[in-house]
């Protein structure tokens, strides 16, 4: 006849127990997880309509006055608006963020057309595009303490052959402080490449040097015979980048809205030519907590 061990009824609540216990917690902590997602979600959505409140703020401001900005000078301020209770923050240089209360509802704005570099040298496919026989305003050159030139580059889309001349002519335009406007006329004409890059002999837009123009307000750049595209960017006597901002032909307006620990970025463009929006990019689909509340 068999007898039952001692404590095998123990083992045996013991294990039961131990799965009960394990479903609990791990419904627990399921549930927990659940919750805190749907929580972000909620903050996430919240943060984007703030985002979003700041992009129909720039656009206003842009409808309202064509060269509106929130920069000062060279720095890339943000403009700063708790949605809450309808406060403006005022301005934080370089997309540092005031001090924020998670439970309210901000955007950071920065409204900006201005760039020291139109296209990327190095990525023809940023260059803007001039049509055969149209021309393309380059302008807002500041005056400054400091010379500085212009240096393009223009790739063409055809050769200059015979019967079929394919050329850019630059025009600088300068308006002295008696109102006086003037004009210098450069050629220039596509290597073997089908490409010019004014290297060695830039543009001069503020110089000193005798009988140089002393500031070009505008530099046009017509298309003669073919279509091209064109990049440019201010550079000092000595070819290296100057970082002096002129008119970069598209207003940009960046939205940053924060609430809870999550923040959302939209960034819209605008054609200054045209006033056409050009569109509205969702650059952050999620944004973990460290800015609010900090």
């Amino acid at each position: 006849m068999k007898t039952k061990k001692p404590g095998s009824s123990l083992l045996l609540v013991m294990l039961i127990t131990a799965g009960i216990l394990t479903v609990v917690f791990g419904t627990q902590r399921l549930a927990l997880v659940q919750f805190s997602q749907s929580s972000r979600d909620e903050d996430n959505q919240t943060a984007y309509y703030a985002a979003k409140a700041g992009i129909e703020d720039g656009l206003a401001r842009f409808r309202f006055a064509h060269n509106a900005e929130t920069v000062t000078g060279d720095n890339n301020d943000y403009t700063w608006f708790d949605l809450s209770n309808g406060a403006d923050l005022g301005k934080f240089a370089d997309n540092n963020t005031p001090s924020l209360d998670p439970s309210h509802e901000y955007y950071g704005l920065k409204v900006d057309y201005r760039v020291p570099t139109l296209g990327n040298f190095g990525d023809q496919a940023t260059w803007k595009s001039i049509a055969a026989d149209g021309s393309l305003d380059l302008a807002g050159f500041p005056n400054s303490s400091s010379d500085y030139y212009l240096h393009y580059k223009i790739k063409f889309s055809q050769a200059n052959g015979a019967g079929s001349p394919c050329l850019a002519q630059l025009q600088q335009i300068r308006t002295t402080d008696l109102g006086v406007t003037s004009y210098t006329l450069v050629t220039a004409t596509p290597d073997s490449f089908l490409m010019y890059d004014s290297a060695g002999n830039n543009l001069p837009i503020r110089t000193s040097v005798s009988g140089s123009p002393a500031l070009s307000n505008v530099v046009r750049i017509r298309a003669v015979g073919c279509s091209m595209t064109v990049a440019a960017q201010t550079v000092t006597s000595t070819g290296t980048a100057a970082n002096i901002n002129f008119d970069g032909l598209t207003t940009t307006v960046t939205s940053t809205g924060y609430f809870g620990s999550t923040k959302r970025t939209l960034v819209a463009q605008i054609d200054r030519a045209s006033g056409t929006l050009l569109g509205i990019y969702d650059l952050t689909l999620y944004g973990g907590s460290g800015k609010v509340g900090k």
